[in-house]
């Protein structure tokens, strides 16, 4: 399903991140409907995000699935799960970071968001497209 980019980061915004684990459950439903894979379970995918380790195997399967799709319909357009997982990495070691100068926590708590907003984003933007032109092509195959 196709999701306006503004909702996606509002909603990472808002959730302090949480989000992510919404949305990797909800789009990996998706793309479990789209490549009609029964063992796709979207609610221990979005719950893999919570263990160690294993949760960045996951998030990179999740990135490289997008991929996929949009390889099936032949679009261009690629997102990058190894910058996924950096991105992860960093944003996890920004919330660890200790502070207790108010702007300093402040600049912590926005950078984290940020990368957070754009990891999601990224994902969004891919599956958008590959939706775009899925539903092109199935249009053009019903005319």
């Amino acid at each position: 399903m196709e999701r306006p980019m503004w909702k996606v980061g509002i909603f990472t915004i808002f959730t302090f991140g949480l989000y992510q684990f919404v949305w990797l459950g909800l789009t990996w439903s998706e793309m479990k409907k789209e490549i009609k894979d029964d063992s796709m379970c979207p609610v221990w995918h979005a719950l893999a995000m919570l263990v160690p380790i294993y949760s960045f195997f996951r998030l990179y399967n999740h990135y490289k699935t997008i991929n996929s799709l949009l390889g099936k319909v032949g679009h261009p357009y690629k997102v990058y799960p190894g910058w996924v997982i950096l991105g992860t990495i960093v944003s996890i070691f920004l919330s660890r970071i200790p502070g207790e100068d108010p702007v300093f926590v402040f600049i912590l708590i926005i950078a984290f968001l940020g990368i957070q907003v754009r990891i999601i984003t990224h994902g969004q933007k891919g599956l958008n497209r590959y939706f775009t032109v899925s539903r092109e092509k199935s249009l053009v195959v019903l005319t």
